[in-house]
């Protein structure tokens, strides 16, 4: 019997009203389906305003969508489900506006144990900055007096003090130069593997996608218009916008 997904999505659709007179509804997201598996890394990719982000947010209950359902381990995902949300964690593009300008890096770390009832636990963020290749000075400092690159290291230590089942990445490199993505990548394999947790990597980066997905959706104007695994899918393209997206 093959397994449940981690977390499924099925028919999704959203749309946002518009319009400052003459109000209109604008479809981001229409009839989406995807499955995310246990200790799989899986890849959506697609060009800005396709809809990539709106459909993070969505899958991590952020947002609700119009229509469909979002499973996770095969019964109904729940956003105030304390379970659900400190298994299913999100890291965003911007990495200093993540934190809280007005508080040092220390307290924003403590807001996860606060926010889940879970006792402060010194020896647990003394561990995941090490895994992340992070000084413990920085813990004293706020986000706008550290580089970008550490910014976003603390913030993907800050979403695994939950110790999530899955990390949705939502364009989580894109604002960092080659080397830092590089090593930040790096250390995004390590978690993975030592913790066997999954990951959404949403982008808009196809070597970035290619380089760290198992599986792709490729999607456009809100709709998936192809998936599958990412080698066959960059090597072989069927539809006529990856075709031209791999150009």
């Amino acid at each position: 019997m093959k397994n449940k997904p981690l977390l499924s999505a099925s028919k999704i659709s959203k749309s946002y009203r518009i319009g400052a007179f003459i109000k209109r509804r604008k479809q981001i997201l229409s009839n989406i389906d995807i499955d995310i598996n246990k200790g799989e890394i899986v890849g959506c990719v697609g060009q800005s305003g396709s809809g990539k982000s709106t459909l993070s947010r969505i899958i991590t209950l952020l947002e609700k969508p119009d229509t469909g359902k979002i499973l996770f381990e095969g019964q109904p995902a729940d956003a105030k489900d304390i379970r659900f949300r400190k298994s299913v964690q999100m890291v965003f593009q911007n990495p200093i506006n993540s934190f809280d300008p007005t508080k040092t890096i220390g307290k924003s770390m403590k807001e996860p144990f606060n926010g889940f009832s879970m006792k402060y636990d010194k020896e647990k963020i003394e561990l995941l900055f090490d895994r992340m290749r992070l000084p413990l000075s920085i813990l004293s400092k706020k986000p706008y007096e550290i580089s970008g690159g550490m910014a976003q290291r603390a913030a993907i230590a800050r979403s695994l003090i939950a110790d999530p089942k899955l990390l949705v990445l939502d364009e989580a490199t894109s604002s960092l130069d080659a080397t830092i993505q590089f090593e930040l990548v790096n250390l995004l394999f390590e978690i993975q593997e030592h913790n066997n947790i999954s990951f959404f990597v949403v982008s808009h980066d196809l070597e970035l996608i290619n380089f760290m997905t198992s599986r792709v959706y490729v999607i456009y104007d809100g709709r998936i218009v192809e998936s599958g695994n990412t080698k066959e899918v960059y090597n072989n393209p069927q539809n006529k916008y990856t075709k031209k997206l791999l150009k």
